[in-house]
């Protein structure tokens, strides 16, 4: 599963994953659906990748026959002539 949120707002106000910057390894996440089951992951890894690097996609697959959560924001410096930020925050976590 994949989760894409911003961190800040256009009023540069915190936004959904303002703290993701804050989860370490070992740190659970829980993530709730739509039907109301909870579902509970474990933080693996938390890596600041190029937002314009091809090989910064690698960090989004999934380990073959585990249920990964990986979710990703904005980070890094902010680049006005792109309207984005220089890097990406990607946390990866497994399902307990």
């Amino acid at each position: 599963m994949f989760i894409s949120a911003h961190f800040e707002d256009d009023s540069s106000n915190p936004a959904a994953f303002w703290e993701l910057k804050n989860l370490k390894e070992g740190d659970k996440v829980f993530v709730l659906d739509a039907s109301g089951e909870t579902f509970t992951y474990v933080v693996k890894e938390s890596l600041y990748v190029d937002a314009y690097a091809s090989e910064s996609l690698d960090v989004l697959e999934d380990e073959e026959g585990k249920y990964e959560l990986t979710l990703a924001t904005c980070s890094g410096i902010w680049l006005p002539a792109y309207g984005t930020y220089s890097d990406r925050l990607v946390v990866k976590a497994e399902l307990l």
